[in-house]
C-alpha cells in the first residue's frame, strides 16, 4: 500500500515542479510544459523590450544633438533641413543602428524645429509568440531663446582696416541675419557705431545735444587764444594774454625740441634783431575778434570763439556730425547733456585748416583747404613766415570757399577723417544690414576706442543723447567691439600740431598732458576702460574682438573690456575674424530643448 509519509521523506520531493516533473500523468506534463513556455516568453520579452528601450534612448540622444545642430541653422528649410539633421543624427548612432530606421522627417514652424524617428527592431525571443518586430520612436524639438534683445555693433573703421572691410562687413552681416532668423524681428534690435579717431552721431542731432554757445571748457580750445601773428619791428618784451607757441619740450617720444626751436625762430627772429620801437599793437584796443599781447608784439585769437561759427564761415562746408570727447569723468559715461553744465554737452568736431606750403621746406599738411592770406593780417602784423600763424590764423575763416572732399576714404576739410554716422536702435532689419554693407575704412586721425565704447554704450541706454532703447530689465543688452590695433593717434612730422586731430583735439595743443605718443595712448586705454567698467555695471554685456597682429597691451585691454574672459576673441586671419562674429551670435541666440 502506497505511504505518503514514506513519498515526503524521499530526496527531491519536496518542491511543487519537482513533483510535477517526477508526475507521470499526462495533464501534469501538459501543465507544466505551459507554465514553461510562458515563463520564457516573459523572460524573452524583457531581454527583447530592454534591446528596444537601449536604441531608443540612443535615438533620443541622436535625434536632440541632430534637432540642435539642424535649429542653429535658422534659413535651412524642406530636404535641406532633412538632409542636415539626418547627417546629424546618423553620426551620433552606433554602427549598424541606421539600418533600424523607417522613418525620419525634420520640420520647422513658428521658430520651432521637431525631429521624428521611428524604428523597428527585430526581436529573438518575441517571435515565439508571433511578435516578430517592435517600434521604437522619438521626438525632439528645439527653438531659440527668444527675449528681447539689442545691440550695438562698434566696429572699426580706421585706414588699417583698408584690405580687411569686406570681411568685417561679412561677419557683422552673418551675425545680425542670425539674431533676426533666430530671434525674429519683434525681439532683435540692432545699432551700428563705427569709428576711428572720433565717432559721428549724425548732422541731424538735436541743438540740445549740442555746446552750440561755445561755452564747453574744450571747445574750440586747440584755436582759442592761440598767438597768430607777429609785428617784425616789435621787440617782444613778456608776453601775456596768449599762449606762446614756443619750443616745449613735450613731444617726448619724437625729437621736438630742435624743431620747436626753429618754429619759435621762425616766428620772431626778426623781433630778435630789430631796433627797439614804439608798440605796434595796443592790448587795449586790439583789432575785432582779436586780443594783443601786453608787449604789443602778437596778434591773438579771441578768448571765445565757436565752432559752428566757423562752420557757417566756410560756405561750402557743413558739420557732418563728429563730436569731440566731453571733460572728464563725462567722456566715459551716460550722463545727459544739461543746460545747466555746457560740459555735459558735445563740441562739434573741427579739424582746422593747417599751413599752405607757403616754401619749398615747409611740411605739407595733410589737411590744408583755404589759403592764409597776408592781407588778411591787419597792420602791422605779419604771418612772419610761421607754419604755427598759418595754421592757427582765425582770420581764414572768412566766407571764402574751401577745398572739400568728403567722399573718401581720403578727405580733406573740417570734417576729414569723420566716419559713418551711427545707426541708432529701432532701424528695420534691412536697414541695419544696408548700413553695415555700405561700411568704409577712412583714412587719418587714429583709433579711439574708449569713444566707441561710451558711445556703444549710450546707444543701448534709454537715456538722452539716444533714447530708443528700452528701459532696464525689459531687454538684454549687448555691445560687440572689434578693433584691428592699439589706441592712438597718427602722427605728423612738424612741430605746429604733431599729429593728426581727433576727438581729443591735437597732440601738441590737444587735451592730454604729457604731450608724448604714449602718454595719449595710456590716456585712451585708461577712459577706454573707465567706459567698459560703467556700462557693465548698467547691465550691458560687452564681447570684443582683436583682429590682426595686436600688441599683447592691447589683446589684455580688450580681454578686461569684455564682460568675462571667454567673451574675448582674438582673431589672427580674416576667416577667424568671420568665425568670432559667428561665435559670438550662437551665444547670443542660444537654442535649447524644448522636448
Amino acid at each position: 500500500m502506497w505511504d505518503r509519509t514514506t513519498e515526503r521523506a524521499r530526496p527531491g520531493g519536496t518542491g511543487v515542479l519537482a513533483r510535477l516533473a517526477r508526475e507521470n500523468s499526462g495533464s501534469t506534463a501538459i501543465i507544466f510544459a505551459g507554465v514553461a513556455a510562458v515563463l520564457l516568453v516573459a523572460v524573452g520579452a524583457m531581454i527583447d523590450y530592454g534591446r528596444t528601450s537601449n536604441l531608443r534612448g540612443e535615438m533620443q540622444a541622436a535625434a536632440d544633438a541632430a534637432v540642435l545642430a539642424a535649429g542653429r541653422q535658422a534659413a535651412l528649410q524642406g530636404n535641406d533641413l532633412i538632409t542636415t539633421a539626418r547627417s546629424h543624427f546618423d553620426q551620433n548612432l552606433v554602427s549598424g543602428a541606421a539600418q533600424a530606421i523607417t522613418h525620419f522627417s525634420a520640420t520647422r514652424a513658428d521658430g520651432v524645429t521637431t525631429v521624428r524617428v521611428r524604428a523597428n527592431v527585430e526581436t529573438t525571443f518575441l517571435a515565439v509568440a508571433g511578435i516578430e518586430t517592435v517600434e521604437a520612436e522619438v521626438i525632439s524639438r528645439a527653438a531659440f531663446q527668444s527675449s528681447p534683445v539689442e545691440v550695438a555693433l562698434v566696429l572699426d573703421n580706421t585706414g588699417s582696416m583698408a584690405s580687411h572691410m569686406a570681411s568685417l562687413r561679412s561677419g557683422a552681416t552673418d551675425l545680425v541675419e542670425m539674431l533676426y532668423d533666430r530671434g525674429g524681428e519683434q525681439n532683435v534690435d540692432v545699432a551700428v557705431v563705427p569709428f576711428n579717431g572720433a565717432v559721428n552721431i549724425g548732422s541731424n542731432a538735436p541743438l540740445s545735444w549740442l555746446d552750440t554757445g561755445g561755452q564747453a571748457q574744450y571747445h574750440a580750445y586747440w584755436l582759442r587764444s592761440r598767438w597768430v601773428a607777429f609785428d617784425p619791428s616789435c621787440t617782444p618784451g613778456g608776453g601775456g594774454g596768449g599762449e606762446d607757441p614756443g619750443p616745449g619740450t613735450g613731444g617726448g617720444d619724437r625729437t621736438a625740441f630742435l624743431g620747436g626751436i626753429i618754429e619759435r625762430l621762425g616766428e620772431s627772429v626778426a623781433g630778435f634783431f630789430a631796433v627797439p620801437s614804439a608798440r605796434a599793437g595796443d592790448p587795449d584796443n586790439p583789432p575785432a575778434g582779436y586780443d594783443v599781447s601786453s608787449d604789443g608784439c602778437y596778434l591773438i585769437n579771441s578768448h571765445t570763439i565757436n565752432l559752428f561759427d566757423l562752420f557757417d564761415a566756410i560756405p561750402n562746408a557743413t558739420w557732418k556730425g563728429c563730436v569731440e570727447a566731453r571733460p572728464e569723468p563725462f567722456d566715459a559715461d551716460d550722463t545727459p547733456p544739461s543746460n545747466s553744465n555746457p560740459d555735459t554737452r558735445w563740441v562739434p568736431y573741427f579739424w582746422p585748416d593747417e599751413s599752405d606750403r607757403f616754401e619749398t621746406w615747409v611740411y605739407p599738411f595733410p589737411n590744408d583747404y583755404l589759403p592764409e592770406d597776408e592781407s588778411q593780417v591787419p597792420a602791422p602784423f605779419s604771418f612772419n613766415g610761421s607754419q604755427y600763424f598759418h595754421t592757427y590764423w582765425q582770420g581764414k575763416y572768412n566766407g571764402t570757399a574751401a577745398v572739400i572732399d568728403e567722399t573718401g576714404p581720403e578727405t580733406t576739410g573740417p570734417n576729414k577723417a569723420c566716419p559713418d554716422p551711427i545707426l541708432p536702435l529701432g532701424s528695420p532689419k534691412v536697414q541695419v544690414l544696408n548700413k553695415i554693407n555700405g561700411l568704409s575704412h577712412w583714412f587719418g586721425s587714429g583709433t579711439n576706442g574708449a569713444q566707441g565704447v561710451v558711445w556703444g554704450w549710450r546707444v543701448l541706454s534709454p537715456g538722452e543723447p539716444f533714447t530708443q532703447g528700452k528701459p532696464a530689465g525689459q531687454t538684454k543688452k549687448i555691445m560687440v567691439l572689434m578693433t584691428d590695433g592699439m589706441n592712438g593717434i597718427v602722427d605728423q612730422a612738424t612741430d605746429t600740431t604733431w599729429s593728426d586731430f581727433s576727438a581729443y583735439g591735437y597732440l601738441q595743443h590737444g587735451r592730454i598732458a604729457p604731450k608724448t605718443y604714449q602718454a595719449y595712448r595710456e590716456h585712451l586705454d585708461a577712459r577706454m576702460l573707465q567706459a567698459c567698467t560703467n556700462a557693465k555695471a548698467d547691465d550691458i554685456t560687452i564681447y570684443t574682438i582683436t583682429f590682426g597682429n595686436i600688441d599683447a597691451a592691447t589683446e589684455a585691454l580688450y580681454e578686461q573690456c569684455a564682460s568675462e574672459p571667454p567673451y574675448h576673441y582674438s582673431a589672427a586671419t580674416v576667416g577667424e575674424l568671420e568665425e568670432a562674429f559667428g561665435t559670438i551670435g550662437e551665444h547670443i541666440t542660444k537654442i535649447r530643448l524644448v522636448h
